[in-house]
Parts: C-alpha cells; structure tokens; sequence
C-alpha cells in the first residue's frame, strides 16, 4: 500500500489527468465529422449498400468454402488449407442470419479505428515505471534490496502497483473516450444492434451486439497493457541506471516500429511484423481479424508466450540472489515454469 501510494502521487495524478484530456480532444479533432452534403450522402449510399448485400456476401463465402473442398489440393485431411476453409464456413455460419437494422454507427465506428488511446496509456505507465525506480538515483537501493526478503517483497509489491496503475490508467482513458465518441457522433441507442452494421466488421463472425465487442476489446486491451507494462518493468530491473533502461526502450520500441511499418504480412519475415510490440498495443486491429484466421491466433499465442517468458525472466533475474533462499521451494516452481515456456517458445518458433 505504501509502495502505491508513493507512485499515485498528486503529480502522477495531474499527468493522468492531462493525458485524458489531450486524448480526448486528439480524438475529437481526429474525427471530426465531414460536412460536405455530396461525401455525406455518398457514405450514406455505401452504408445502405453494404446492409442490403451483406448477406448474400457471408452466403457467397460459404459457398465458396463449399466449393473449395471438392477440389484434391484443398480437401486433403490433416492439412492447413484443409482445416481452414472449414473453419470459415463455421465461422460465417454463426452470423448469416444476423439481422442489421440502418442506425447511427459512425460513433463506435470512430472509435474502434482510433489507435492513440493506447499509446497514451503506454506514456503514462511509462513514467510511473521510471519512478519506482527512484531508489537507483537517490542512493536507497542498496538499503531496499539488502533488507530481508528485500528482492522478493519489493518485486510483488511493484507487480502490483503496475497492474492497478496499469488498469486504472486503461480504464480512465478507454472509457473517457468511448463516451467522447458517443457524444460526438451519438449511437448509444443503438449499441444493442449488431456490431457487424459497422461496414469495417463485415468479416467479424460472432454475432455480438456493439457494446459487447467494445467491453470484450477493453478486457483484451487490459490485458495486453498490463503484460506489456510488467515486460517493461523487467526491462528496467535489467539496468542499475533507469536512464539506460528507458533509452533502451525507446530504441527497441523505434527498431519495432520500424519492422511493424515495412515487412508486409505477406513477407517470408511477417512473423516479425506479428510477433511485434506494436502489434500487441493495437489490439482492436487484430481482435477484427483474430477470430477468423487461423494463423493469426497462432501468432497471438506466439506473443503471448514471449510476453510470460520475458516477464518470468526479469522475475527470475530479480529473484536469484542468496538472501532468497527461504523462498527456495517457490524459485525452483519458478524455474520449472521458465524452462517449460522457454521450450514451448522454441517450438512455437520452429
């Protein structure tokens, strides 16, 4: 408790504060809605467009996938191409008789395209994590980590500073701008309509209303930060010096920006675009397509993988000092557990 509160200082709560708002006016600039009556009611025509043949395209995938499977190279057994296009004709089964009813769907439209939400949470939880590591300047490092149980203790109690902190900071903005998004472009009347009214979800095959898809992306999203913000916590412990901790960072976000941005997904090297700290942040673009294709989820388990093996690392690395033998029988559990996810890493890569 004392941890979390000298973390959730009256700085750290102007910061957030601050964050919420550029966010949300960041968001509100961003979609801006058009005002030109010719691009209006040619959105409008699409729009209608897209609800009139949106069934005959899910029963025209169907068929297709029907199709596919009398011809030798795809119907083999076992096979990838095989399993795949069964996969898709069960997938678009569950929403061939959704029904989709004209409503106003720009406001949920807007914001699961908008992105920026989650690197600001990242910003925050970025300098709450460079302050738990204030004792590496102020000299009480070495009278923290020396104290009985020091290591242990200290590395439990700022796990969970992170994900309280790393929760709330979500929670604050995700919703700040959900409602921002509701109130700019309206829609929450219609939130109980099926989220596949929105043309970018027309590949989405559960027929789920548009506040459940919002409330599972939040859940998803939690998690994904929360991870994402303990690999970075280890990545400082790593470092005696906090500055080289965030300098690293900061090349090695650069260097994945970089990779995310130029392999194509196609690529024979697109495992790196998946396996990528940026693809982890943008949630939203994966979760559309996530559920549809195999080879998607396979890769989100990659990253999941790698995120617990990093994580289980830094502990490791926290952990393996001589004053922690009374913990012993929990370290050894520990190991155990990073070797099985270090083999199973390897495999995944293989």
């Amino acid at each position: 408790m004392q941890e979390l509160k000298r973390i959730i200082n009256y700085k750290r709560i102007i910061l957030l504060l601050i964050a919420v708002t550029v966010n949300v006016v960041f968001f509100l600039y961003d979609n801006k809605p058009v005002m030109d009556e010719d691009i209006i009611n040619k959105e409008n025509i699409a729009h209608e467009t897209y609800i009139k043949n949106y069934h005959e395209e899910v029963n025209a995938i169907i068929d297709n996938a029907d199709k596919l499977k009398k011809y030798s190279i795809f119907n083999k057994a076992g096979s990838f191409s095989y399993a795949n296009i069964l996969q898709t004709a069960r997938d678009f089964e569950r929403v061939k008789n959704v029904i989709l009813p004209e409503d106003e769907y720009k406001g949920v439209q807007a914001y699961t395209t908008y992105y920026y939400q989650y690197f600001f949470t990242m910003l925050v939880m970025m300098f709450v994590i460079y302050d738990m590591f204030a004792q590496r300047d102020n000299g009480m490092w070495s009278i923290t980590y020396s104290c009985a149980n020091g290591r242990i203790m200290y590395a439990i109690k700022q796990t969970g500073v992170i994900v309280v902190t790393g929760a709330f900071t979500h929670t604050l903005i995700y919703w700040s701008t959900f409602i921002a998004a509701m109130l700019q472009r309206g829609g929450v009347r219609d939130l109980v309509n099926p989220v596949q009214t929105i043309e970018t979800f027309d590949k989405f095959t559960y027929p789920w209303s548009k506040i459940k898809y919002v409330t599972v992306l939040y859940l998803i999203s939690m998690v994904c930060i929360v991870a994402l913000c303990i690999t970075i916590w280890g990545v400082f412990v790593m470092f005696r010096n906090r500055v080289y901790a965030l300098v690293t960072m900061l090349i090695f976000a650069a260097v994945e920006q970089f990779i995310y941005s130029h392999i194509d997904i196609h690529s024979v090297w697109n495992g790196l675009h998946y396996i990528n700290i940026i693809n982890i942040i943008l949630t939203p673009s994966i979760f559309q397509i996530i559920i549809i294709q195999i080879h998607l989820i396979h890769n989100r388990i990659n990253n999941i993988i790698i995120i617990i093996f990093i994580i289980l690392h830094s502990f490791k690395s926290i952990t393996s000092r001589r004053h922690c033998l009374c913990f012993k029988s929990f370290f050894i559990k520990i190991n155990r557990l990073y070797k099985i996810l270090l083999s199973s890493f390897w495999q995944q890569m293989q």
